[in-house]
C-alpha cells in the first residue's frame, strides 16, 4: 500500500482517482502520542471544493542558478506569482525542473515554506532570523504572523500555522509539472491584501538525507517580497530607483515585453507605461516627489 495523505488533526484531503481503492485508518492519541485517548471517533467523507484562482496580479522573478551551494542544487525557484480571488490569495511558485509533492517518495519531491508578515512589522509575530539564516544566509527582516508549511503527508489540505490564532485554518495545494499553487483564505491573512512574504524550498527526495531540511533556494535571495509594491517599483524588488526607470524605458521602446510589477510602473496612472513614468520614478528616487 502507498500512503496518499496523512494528518494529525481534524481533516485531510487528497486527489482521488476513478477505479482506485482507498483504505482509511483512524486513531486517537493524547498530546504526548504515547497512549490511546478514550471517546468516539467520527469519520465523514465528502468532496473538497477547490478554490478558483484569478489571473496573477503580481509576478516576482527569481534568478536561475542561485541555489544555496553545489550540494543543494534542487529545487531552483524561477518565479513567484500571485493573485486575489474573492475569498483567497493564490500563490504559484515556479521551478526550473519538475517538482512533486513532499510525500511523493520520488527524487523530485520538495518541501516548501511560505512565511507572511501580515502587519509588515518585523518586531511582531515569530522571529525566524536563525532558521532563515541557516537556509538562506540572510535575515529576511520579517515578523511572521502566518506560515504555510508544505512538508508532509497532508495531501491537498495543508494546515496554516498562526501563533496567535487558536483555530486551525487550511490552504488547498495543487502541484503541476514544474510548479505548485496554494490557495490561502484571506481570513488567515487577517483579511488584508497588504503584506510582506518570502518563500523557501528544498529537496524532500528519499536519497537526500543530511539530518535536517535545508532549503536549496529562497525567493527573494535577500529581504522579502512586498505587496502591494511601492509606486514606481517596476521590478518588484522593494525599492524605487534608476533601475526601475531603465526598465520602464526599455518597455516603452519594446525592448522587453513585460514588467514584473506593471501596475506600479504606471506612476501617473494614465494606463500607459512610458517615458513620463520613467521621469517620475527618477524624481521619486531623488526625493523630489512622493
Amino acid at each position: 500500500l502507498a500512503p496518499t495523505a496523512c494528518f494529525i488533526g481534524r481533516r485531510f484531503g487528497f486527489a482521488a482517482s476513478a477505479g482506485q481503492t482507498y483504505f482509511f485508518q483512524l486513531g486517537s492519541f493524547d498530546p504526548s502520542f504515547n497512549a490511546p485517548r478514550t471517546g468516539h471517533l467520527k469519520f465523514s467523507l465528502d468532496s473538497l471544493p477547490i478554490p478558483s484562482c484569478s489571473p496573477p496580479q503580481f509576478s516576482f522573478p527569481d534568478p536561475v542558478g542561485d541555489v544555496a551551494s553545489p550540494h543543494f542544487e534542487f529545487p531552483d525557484i524561477t518565479a513567484v506569482n500571485g493573485g486575489f480571488g474573492e475569498d483567497n490569495l493564490c500563490v504559484t511558485v515556479e521551478f526550473l525542473e519538475q517538482v512533486d509533492p513532499p510525500d511523493a517518495g520520488t527524487e523530485a519531491a520538495v518541501f516548501v515554506r511560505l512565511v507572511f508578515d501580515t502587519d509588515k512589522n518585523p518586531s511582531t509575530g515569530d522571529d525566524l532570523t536563525t532558521t532563515y539564516q541557516l537556509s538562506c544566509g540572510t535575515d529576511p527582516d520579517l515578523g511572521i504572523e502566518m506560515s504555510v508549511n508544505i512538508s508532509g503527508y497532508y495531501g491537498a489540505l495543508v494546515p496554516l500555522y498562526q501563533p496567535e490564532v487558536p483555530e486551525v485554518s487550511e490552504a488547498v495545494v495543487s502541484f503541476a509539472a514544474t510548479s505548485f499553487t496554494v490557495a490561502i483564505p484571506l481570513s488567515a491573512l487577517g483579511g488584508s491584501r497588504s503584506f510582506n512574504f518570502a518563500v523557501t524550498a528544498g529537496s524532500n527526495a528519499p536519497s537526500f538525507d543530511i539530518g535536517f531540511r535545508k532549503a536549496s533556494d529562497c525567493a527573494p535571495n535577500v529581504g522579502f517580497i512586498q505587496w502591494p509594491t511601492a509606486l514606481g517599483d517596476a521590478d518588484c524588488k522593494g525599492g524605487v530607483n534608476s533601475i526601475d526607470a531603465a526598465l520602464v524605458l526599455q518597455f516603452d521602446a519594446a525592448l522587453i515585453t513585460s514588467l514584473p510589477c506593471a501596475d506600479s510602473a504606471d506612476v501617473n496612472g494614465d494606463s500607459a507605461i512610458d517615458s513620463l513614468d520613467a521621469a517620475l520614478i527618477l524624481q521619486i528616487e531623488a526625493g523630489l516627489t512622493d
